[in-house]
């Protein structure tokens, strides 16, 4: 499947993808600010990722996180996941690290109002692939996940 921009939701988004036999490539972000969250599933649902956002609630639960795909009707975890480094319930690093104690190996971006030292050893230490600083733009946003885990 060549890369092209393809709008967000779209019957021929869905078409393309399916028609491809790939499945598309899965992100989760967890953003406890709502806004935030949209925007960033909205960009990259338009690029053709499959965008299972949560909110902080769902942090909790690492182990249900896995999903069926509603293309392939097969089960998938995340290609990368996506949080916010202060979370209302605990930190990004927390769950990250809750995320490697189940032995995912999922490439992880950590987004940052506080990208200090200790947070970049701590986020290195966990293996995660890119500490985006806040505040970013959209363009640089994508251009980050693209980078990590290009769309299928």
């Amino acid at each position: 499947m060549t890369k092209r921009r393809i709008r967000r939701g779209t019957r021929q988004t869905r078409a393309i993808l399916s028609s491809s036999g790939v499945d598309p490539t899965v992100v989760y972000i967890i953003e406890d600010d709502s806004d935030l969250r949209e925007a960033l599933a909205w960009s990259l649902r338009g690029y053709g990722y499959r965008v299972v956002d949560m909110t902080h609630d769902a942090v909790d639960s690492v182990g249900s996180w896995p999903h069926v795909n509603a293309d392939s009707g097969r089960f998938s975890f995340a290609d990368l996941i996506i949080t916010d480094q202060r979370l209302l319930c605990r930190t990004g690093l927390e769950l990250l690290s809750a995320v490697r104690r189940v032995d995912w190996v999922t490439q992880m971006i950590l987004i940052s109002d506080a990208t200090n030292d200790e947070v970049k050893a701590e986020a290195t230490r966990l293996g995660v692939a890119a500490v985006l600083a806040k505040p970013f733009t959209l363009e640089e946003f994508v251009d980050t996940v693209q980078h990590i885990a290009p769309a299928a």
